[in-house]
Protein backbone atom coordinates (compact mmCIF):
# COMPACT_ATOMS: atom_id res chain seq x y z
CA UNK A 1 0.00 0.00 0.00
CA UNK A 2 1.26 3.53 -0.90
CA UNK A 3 1.25 6.21 1.84
CA UNK A 4 1.46 9.20 -0.35
CA UNK A 5 -1.35 11.05 0.26
CA UNK A 6 -3.99 12.34 -2.44
CA UNK A 7 -2.39 16.54 -2.25
CA UNK A 8 1.27 14.57 -2.98
CA UNK A 9 -0.14 12.69 -6.03
CA UNK A 10 -0.23 14.08 -9.27
CA UNK A 11 -1.20 12.12 -13.13
CA UNK A 12 -1.92 9.24 -14.41
CA UNK A 13 -0.63 5.59 -14.98
CA UNK A 14 -1.37 2.82 -17.90
CA UNK A 15 0.79 -0.41 -17.25
CA UNK A 16 0.86 -3.03 -20.32
CA UNK A 17 3.03 -4.67 -22.49
CA UNK A 18 2.68 -3.88 -25.99
CA UNK A 19 2.97 -7.14 -27.52
CA UNK A 20 -0.95 -7.44 -25.53
CA UNK A 21 -3.45 -6.31 -28.52
CA UNK A 22 -5.93 -5.31 -25.70
CA UNK A 23 -3.32 -3.15 -24.31
CA UNK A 24 -2.07 -1.97 -27.78
CA UNK A 25 -6.59 -0.50 -28.37
CA UNK A 26 -6.58 0.81 -24.66
CA UNK A 27 -3.34 2.90 -25.44
CA UNK A 28 -4.26 4.02 -28.41
CA UNK A 29 -8.33 4.77 -27.38
CA UNK A 30 -6.97 6.60 -24.38
CA UNK A 31 -4.29 8.56 -26.49
CA UNK A 32 -7.06 9.60 -29.47
CA UNK A 33 -10.48 9.89 -27.46
CA UNK A 34 -9.92 10.08 -23.69
CA UNK A 35 -7.14 12.12 -23.17
CA UNK A 36 -7.94 14.82 -25.15
CA UNK A 37 -11.35 15.30 -23.60
CA UNK A 38 -9.51 15.10 -19.99
CA UNK A 39 -7.01 17.55 -20.69
CA UNK A 40 -9.79 20.16 -21.77
CA UNK A 41 -10.84 19.68 -18.07
CA UNK A 42 -6.70 19.52 -16.65
CA UNK A 43 -4.43 20.65 -19.55
CA UNK A 44 -1.65 20.04 -17.45
CA UNK A 45 -2.27 16.31 -16.21
CA UNK A 46 0.50 13.76 -17.43
CA UNK A 47 -0.19 10.40 -18.82
CA UNK A 48 2.90 8.03 -17.76
CA UNK A 49 2.52 4.77 -19.74
CA UNK A 50 4.80 1.72 -19.07
CA UNK A 51 4.98 -1.88 -20.47
CA UNK A 52 7.58 -3.94 -22.09
CA UNK A 53 8.03 -3.08 -26.22
CA UNK A 54 6.34 -0.10 -25.51
CA UNK A 55 6.71 2.29 -28.74
CA UNK A 56 9.06 5.09 -27.30
CA UNK A 57 7.18 8.06 -30.12
CA UNK A 58 3.71 6.87 -28.54
CA UNK A 59 2.75 10.46 -27.72
CA UNK A 60 5.34 11.66 -28.31
CA UNK A 61 4.47 15.31 -30.04
CA UNK A 62 2.57 15.88 -26.45
CA UNK A 63 4.90 16.70 -23.41
CA UNK A 64 2.23 15.34 -20.98
CA UNK A 65 2.65 11.94 -22.28
CA UNK A 66 5.37 10.13 -20.70
CA UNK A 67 6.48 6.88 -22.20
CA UNK A 68 8.81 4.34 -19.74
CA UNK A 69 8.87 1.46 -21.65
CA UNK A 70 9.75 -1.54 -19.09
CA UNK A 71 10.30 -1.05 -15.68
CA UNK A 72 11.50 -3.22 -13.57
CA UNK A 73 10.09 -1.49 -10.35
CA UNK A 74 6.52 0.28 -10.17
CA UNK A 75 6.43 1.36 -6.78
CA UNK A 76 8.25 5.06 -7.61
CA UNK A 77 5.57 5.76 -10.25
CA UNK A 78 2.50 3.81 -7.83
CA UNK A 79 3.35 6.17 -4.93
CA UNK A 80 3.41 9.27 -6.99
CA UNK A 81 0.37 8.87 -9.56
CA UNK A 82 -3.28 9.74 -8.46
CA UNK A 83 -4.53 7.36 -10.55
CA UNK A 84 -4.38 3.94 -12.93
CA UNK A 85 -6.24 3.53 -16.45
CA UNK A 86 -7.69 0.64 -17.83
CA UNK A 87 -9.48 1.57 -20.61
CA UNK A 88 -9.44 -2.28 -22.17
CA UNK A 89 -12.24 -2.76 -24.79
CA UNK A 90 -11.87 -6.72 -25.38
CA UNK A 91 -9.85 -9.16 -23.70
CA UNK A 92 -10.67 -11.95 -21.08
CA UNK A 93 -9.37 -12.64 -17.33
CA UNK A 94 -8.61 -11.04 -14.27
CA UNK A 95 -6.08 -8.07 -14.96
CA UNK A 96 -3.14 -8.07 -12.87
CA UNK A 97 -2.75 -3.80 -13.64
CA UNK A 98 -6.41 -3.67 -12.11
CA UNK A 99 -5.29 -5.64 -8.80
CA UNK A 100 -1.52 -4.40 -8.49
CA UNK A 101 -2.94 -0.62 -8.39
CA UNK A 102 -6.20 -1.40 -6.17
CA UNK A 103 -3.48 -3.21 -3.89
CA UNK A 104 -1.25 -0.38 -3.94
CA UNK A 105 -4.62 1.79 -2.62
CA UNK A 106 -4.42 3.56 -5.94
CA UNK A 107 -8.58 4.34 -7.82
CA UNK A 108 -8.71 2.21 -11.34
CA UNK A 109 -10.73 4.11 -14.18
CA UNK A 110 -11.82 1.70 -16.44
CA UNK A 111 -14.37 -0.66 -18.71
CA UNK A 112 -16.56 -3.13 -17.54
CA UNK A 113 -14.03 -5.65 -19.29
CA UNK A 114 -10.75 -4.44 -17.10
CA UNK A 115 -12.97 -5.06 -14.15
CA UNK A 116 -14.01 -8.55 -15.23
CA UNK A 117 -13.25 -10.73 -12.25
CA UNK A 118 -13.82 -8.11 -9.81
CA UNK A 119 -16.59 -6.73 -7.99
CA UNK A 120 -16.40 -3.32 -8.99
CA UNK A 121 -19.42 -0.93 -8.53
CA UNK A 122 -17.87 1.79 -10.63
CA UNK A 123 -18.28 0.36 -14.07
CA UNK A 124 -17.65 2.89 -16.30
CA UNK A 125 -19.09 3.39 -20.02
CA UNK A 126 -16.28 4.42 -22.10
CA UNK A 127 -18.56 7.52 -23.16
CA UNK A 128 -17.97 8.46 -19.77
CA UNK A 129 -14.41 7.69 -18.75
CA UNK A 130 -13.22 11.61 -19.03
CA UNK A 131 -15.75 12.43 -16.35
CA UNK A 132 -14.84 9.86 -14.26
CA UNK A 133 -10.89 10.32 -14.56
CA UNK A 134 -11.73 14.27 -14.12
CA UNK A 135 -14.16 13.88 -10.81
CA UNK A 136 -11.74 11.49 -9.47
CA UNK A 137 -8.69 13.29 -10.10
CA UNK A 138 -9.79 16.11 -7.94
CA UNK A 139 -11.95 14.91 -5.63
CA UNK A 140 -9.68 14.04 -2.33
CA UNK A 141 -12.81 12.72 -0.80
CA UNK A 142 -14.05 10.56 -3.66
CA UNK A 143 -10.75 9.22 -4.56
CA UNK A 144 -10.07 8.29 -0.97
CA UNK A 145 -13.19 6.57 -0.64
CA UNK A 146 -12.83 4.82 -3.93
CA UNK A 147 -8.76 3.96 -3.04
CA UNK A 148 -10.06 2.27 0.65
CA UNK A 149 -13.09 0.72 -1.28
CA UNK A 150 -10.55 -0.82 -3.89
CA UNK A 151 -8.04 -2.13 -1.46
CA UNK A 152 -10.97 -4.03 1.01
CA UNK A 153 -12.39 -5.41 -2.19
CA UNK A 154 -9.07 -7.01 -3.23
CA UNK A 155 -8.34 -8.33 0.41
CA UNK A 156 -11.48 -10.15 -0.16
CA UNK A 157 -10.52 -11.56 -3.29
CA UNK A 158 -10.08 -15.78 -2.94
CA UNK A 159 -6.38 -16.91 -2.37
CA UNK A 160 -4.71 -19.40 -3.56
CA UNK A 161 -5.22 -21.84 -0.42
CA UNK A 162 -8.64 -21.04 -0.45
CA UNK A 163 -9.20 -21.86 -4.12
CA UNK A 164 -7.18 -25.32 -3.45
CA UNK A 165 -9.31 -25.79 -0.54
CA UNK A 166 -12.49 -25.08 -3.15
CA UNK A 167 -11.04 -27.06 -5.93
CA UNK A 168 -10.45 -30.42 -3.64
CA UNK A 169 -13.65 -30.10 -2.28
CA UNK A 170 -15.17 -30.00 -5.74
CA UNK A 171 -12.92 -33.01 -6.53
CA UNK A 172 -14.10 -34.77 -3.37
CA UNK A 173 -17.26 -34.52 -4.33
CA UNK A 174 -17.27 -35.60 -7.83
CA UNK A 175 -15.19 -38.64 -6.58
CA UNK A 176 -18.00 -39.77 -3.91
CA UNK A 177 -20.59 -39.16 -6.31
CA UNK A 178 -19.09 -41.45 -8.77
CA UNK A 179 -17.92 -44.26 -6.13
Amino acid sequence: VSETSFDQRKGLLFVGSWNHKPNQDAVRFLLDEVMPLVWQKIPEIKLNLVGSDMPQNLGSSDGRVVCHGWLEDLTPLFDQVRLSLAPLRFGAGLKGKVAESLCRGIPVVGTSMAFEGFEMNEELSLGKADRAIVALYQDQGTWEKSSQSGRAMVADLPGRERVSADLKSALESVRTANS
